[in-house]
């Protein structure tokens, strides 16, 4: 969907494990913004449109592409400002130099608790445990505004499928241990599972989904 020319082939060259684990994207504002939740976000876009301006850590990153999400759902031409990575990205957000911006929710913790800045909504079907109380998107009344991100297991597709197989039970097994679960829940990220079939349908929904974003994005690698 970004690169046009790869080495190899995505959908041919590896064969599904098992997804890992889920993760979610949050919408933050400066402390001192007088945005305090989404619907003052989408009221105050409406009094200040050219300032529909959303920071992220990276161009044709997940957070880029959930900010043209975000843009549909609220129904604004949203303007994407890459930064140079999440240091430079986070420093822009608590300068107020964006007035927005999007990161995976991890990454906001430390500045939400020192009040440094101030989240407004999470992207997730359900809240996130690490910010509970932080409404989603869906909740506010934006139910086109859901989206995830994830980290799967794969291996080279001549793999038997026995070995296959076999590392996806292994794979079952650690993420169904507290100790795994607790410890990814620490980093905003919700641990998974399944089968490989289930990785491949998720591969299939999701590119059904992003597809359409990205090309609306713009954004091409080469």
């Amino acid at each position: 969907m970004v690169f046009n020319k790869l080495s190899y082939n995505p959908e041919t060259d590896f064969a599904p494990v098992g997804k890992v684990c889920d993760f979610s994207f949050a919408l933050a504002v400066p402390a001192n913004s007088t945005v305090k939740s989404l619907k003052d976000y989408s009221a105050w876009l409406k009094v200040n449109p050219m300032q529909a301006n959303f920071g992220t850590p990276a161009a044709g990153s997940l957070p880029h592409f959930f900010g043209v999400i975000i843009g549909s759902a609220l129904n604004v031409d949203m303007v994407h400002v890459p930064f140079n990575g999440g240091a430079a990205f986070q420093a822009a957000v608590l300068g107020g130099h964006v007035p927005t911006g999007i990161d995976v929710v991890m990454e906001w913790q430390q500045n939400a608790n020192a009040g440094k800045v101030k989240v407004l909504a999470t992207s997730g079907a359900q809240r996130s445990k690490i910010m509970p109380d932080v409404p989603t998107f869906k909740e506010q009344g934006f139910p086109d505004a859901v989206g995830q991100g994830w980290f799967a297991m794969y291996a080279p597709a001549e793999t038997p499928q026995t070995a296959i197989d076999d590392i996806n039970k292994a794979l079952k097994k650690a993420l169904a241990t507290p100790e795994i679960r607790e410890r990814f829940a620490t980093f905003g990220l919700e641990a998974a599972g399944g089968t490989p079939a289930d990785l491949q349908k998720t591969m299939l929904e999701d590119a059904k989904r992003w597809g359409p974003i990205v090309k609306k994005s713009g954004f091409k690698v080469d």
